[in-house]
């Protein structure tokens, strides 16, 4: 959940419709990008995993305000990134490619045990879901798209 307040209330942003909403601002971009289709999905629904969590409002009594998706309890938000990819992942490979890269991105300098072992997961992915794509992706061979020089180490 977005949160945002104003005043004596808060603006609640579902993630999911946040990412929905992206989608759509990209799609109006006027820089090229390929494959389109493929990235417009992926930003569309890159926080797809969030849907269940977003059903209700966690509350932080402490603060006496919602919960954000920032200073969500780490467990569930990690499950949301890993349903989520799965979900991209099962509609298009290389939209998944770029989700995983997207959540790895979250957790760089993160000391937290359970972060430390999302984050290793996260290159297997993209790097599987790339070799649907892109067979010599992670492999020493050539490699000949650009997704896959983005993930470079």
């Amino acid at each position: 959940m977005i949160v945002r307040k104003r005043g004596n209330y808060f603006i609640l942003i579902k993630q999911h419709d946040h990412a929905l909403i992206a989608g759509e601002m990209a799609a109006h971009i006027d820089e090229p990008v390929q494959p389109l289709a493929k990235t417009l999905f992926a930003i569309s629904h890159h926080d797809i995993g969030w849907e269940e969590l977003d059903r209700s409002v966690l509350w932080d009594e402490k603060n006496n305000c919602p919960v954000s998706f920032y200073d969500y309890p780490l467990l569930p938000k990690l499950e949301a990134y890993t349903r989520g990819i799965s979900k991209v992942v099962a509609n298009d490979h290389y939209a998944g490619f770029l989700c995983s890269k997207h959540y790895a991105s979250f957790f760089t300098n993160e000391t937290d045990p359970a972060c430390r072992r999302f984050r290793p997961r996260m290159p297997r992915r993209p790097r599987r879901a790339m070799r649907r794509v892109t067979p010599n992706c992670g492999t020493a061979g050539p490699r000949s798209a650009c997704a896959c020089r983005m993930w470079a180490p």
